[in-house]
């Protein structure tokens, strides 16, 4: 996100159970730990992202806030972002994933100091799917490169994107996989 002008979160693409639509590592004592937001997926299968509605019966967010907590609270910037922290998780009823994500991802990158123009792909009015749908989303927004993850490399057309004048640059080096919350909690740039 620090490396690009536009941020589009892809809303409207179909939700992938047990990835990091939904849960995302933090530092734990002995290595990284999972939190996970439950989700309602009964009969939901192909579901886009912007549909998944949070499972509330389970006391997810006091868990996640908790092991937050007792992992980070000697960090440096726990005390600055405890509070709204813990307000964001518990202090709110999160009916819809996106919006506990949207919430989220706006705080850490503000708290970041990473400042791009944020767009969702649900209000591009786009209906072309893979590839294609990759480039009309950096055309839209008047984007002429795409940044990717290393993982893209797998699913993407590199010739489609050369022949739509659209560079395609894969993101590499090292990253601890873990959340962003372990930057912002212990005073770390991105």
């Amino acid at each position: 996100m620090h490396s690009c002008d536009v941020f589009v979160l892809l809303d409207d693409a179909q939700f992938t159970r047990n990835s990091f639509i939904n849960r995302n590592r933090i530092r734990g004592p002995d290595g990284s730990l999972w939190l996970t937001v439950p989700v309602r997926n009964k009969g939901c299968f192909g579901q886009q992202i912007k549909d998944v509605k949070i499972d509330n019966s389970q006391p997810w967010a006091w868990k996640h806030w908790g092991s937050i907590k007792q992992n980070y609270q000697k960090a440096s910037g726990f005390p600055t972002h405890a509070v709204a922290l813990e307000a964001m998780l518990c202090g709110t009823r999160w009916d819809k994933l996106i919006d506990l994500n949207i919430r989220a991802i706006h705080y850490i990158a503000k708290h970041l100091g990473i400042y791009p123009q944020m767009r969702v792909a649900s209000d591009l009015s786009l209906t072309s799917q893979g590839t294609q749908r990759l480039i009309d989303i950096c055309k839209k927004v008047g984007a002429d490169t795409y940044l990717s993850g290393s993982g893209g490399r797998n699913y993407q057309d590199e010739q489609l994107f050369k022949e739509s004048g659209i560079k395609l640059t894969f993101q590499e080096g090292s990253f601890s996989n873990l959340s962003a919350i372990d930057n912002l909690l212990n005073g770390v740039p991105m």
